[in-house]
C-alpha cells in the first residue's frame, strides 16, 4: 500500500477504537479495507467506485464466501466510506444472508465429547460452554471472581455487543470447579501466559482432537456447545424470552432456528415412509 492508504488505514483504526468497536469488528475492518487497498495499488482510495467494490465481493464470493462475510465486507467499506472518506457509499444492495441451520449434539453426544478431553481443563471449559451456552470467547475470559458457587451464578462481563449478563451455574460444573480453582494463582479460571487467559485459539484446538476421540463431524465446534445448549433448552420447552436472555440474543427473531432444530428432533410428524401399508388409510 502507498502512503494514502496506509494514512488511511491509520485513521480507520484510531476511529474505529475511538467508537469502542470491538477488537475482533476491528480486524476484520482493517482487514478487508486493506485487501481492497492491496487489490489497486496504482488508485487513490477515493477514486474507487462501484466497479472496484463490486469486483472485489464478486471475488469473495468465487472463493466460497457466505452472504455473511460479504456483508461484513460491505459493512466495513460503508464505514470507511461515510465516516474516513467521507463519500457516499456506492454499493446500495447486500447479499441475502444464508438461511443456514446450525449444527446440534444430542445429550449423549455432548457427554462424548466431554469425556473424550485430553485433560480436566479441557473437559471443564467444554463443559462450562455446554452448561450455560457460553461462545469459546467468553469461557477463555472468565474470571474467577465472576464464579458465585454461594449464590450458582456466574457474571460474563462484555460479552457480544458489549452486554454483561448473569448466568445460572450448574451443579455438575460447580463440582468440577472445586479442585480446579484451588490450583490457580491467576484472576482467570483458564489461565495462559503473562498473567492473561488462555488463546481462543488453544481451546479450539483441544475441541478438535475430542472431537476425533468422541468420533464427531468435522464440522463440530465449540461454538456447537452453545447452539446445543439453546436447542436443548428450546426441546425442554423453557421460555423463549428465558432462553433469549441467557444466550445474550438482541431478539426473538434469532431464536427461530434453535426453535426449528427443536421442532424437527422432538415434534416433527412421523415420515410416511415409516407407516406401514396396512395402516395406510385411503380416501373416498
Amino acid at each position: 500500500m502507498d502512503t494514502t492508504a496506509q494514512l488511511i488505514i491509520l485513521r480507520l483504526e484510531n476511529s474505529l477504537r475511538a467508537r469502542k468497536y470491538s477488537p475482533a469488528t476491528r480486524r476484520r475492518y482493517l482487514g478487508f479495507c486493506q485487501r481492497l487497498f492491496q487489490r489497486y495499488p496504482t488508485m487513490e482510495p477515493a477514486e474507487l467506485g462501484t466497479v472496484q467494490l463490486e469486483a472485489f465481493l464478486a471475488d469473495l464470493e468465487r472463493q466460497g464466501r457466505s452472504a455473511s462475510c460479504i456483508n461484513q465486507a460491505i459493512s466495513a467499506f460503508s464505514y470507511l466510506w461515510a465516516n474516513i472518506l467521507a463519500l457516499p457509499f456506492p454499493i446500495t444492495v447486500r447479499p441475502r444472508a444464508d438461511q443456514v441451520l446450525p449444527r446440534v449434539l444430542s445429550p449423549g453426544q455432548v457427554e462424548s465429547l466431554i469425556r473424550g478431553a485430553q485433560n480436566p481443563r479441557d473437559r471443564l471449559a467444554f463443559a462450562l460452554a455446554y452448561s450455560a451456552g457460553l461462545r469459546v470467547s467468553e469461557v477463555a475470559k472468565l474470571r474467577i471472581h465472576d464464579i458465585d458457587r454461594q449464590r450458582m451464578t456466574m457474571l460474563v462481563r462484555q460479552g457480544k455487543g458489549r452486554k454483561d449478563r448473569i448466568l445460572p451455574l450448574s451443579r455438575r460444573v460447580c463440582a468440577m470447579l472445586e479442585g480446579w480453582l484451588d490450583q490457580q494463582t491467576s484472576v482467570y479460571v483458564f489461565p495462559g501466559d503473562e498473567n492473561g487467559h488462555i488463546p481462543v485459539r488453544e481451546l479450539q484446538r483441544a475441541m478438535e482432537k475430542a472431537r476425533k476421540r468422541a468420533k464427531l463431524p468435522d464440522c463440530v465446534t465449540m461454538h456447537t456447545l452453545r447452539h446445543s445448549y439453546a436447542t436443548h433448552l428450546v426441546e425442554r420447552g423453557e421460555n423463549l424470552m428465558t432462553v433469549k436472555d441467557l444466550m445474550g440474543h438482541q431478539s426473538l427473531a434469532t431464536l427461530q432456528r434453535y426453535v426449528h432444530c427443536a421442532a424437527v428432533s422432538s415434534g416433527a410428524p412421523e415420515s410416511p415412509f415409516d407407516t406401514p401399508p396396512h395402516a395406510v388409510v385411503k380416501g373416498n
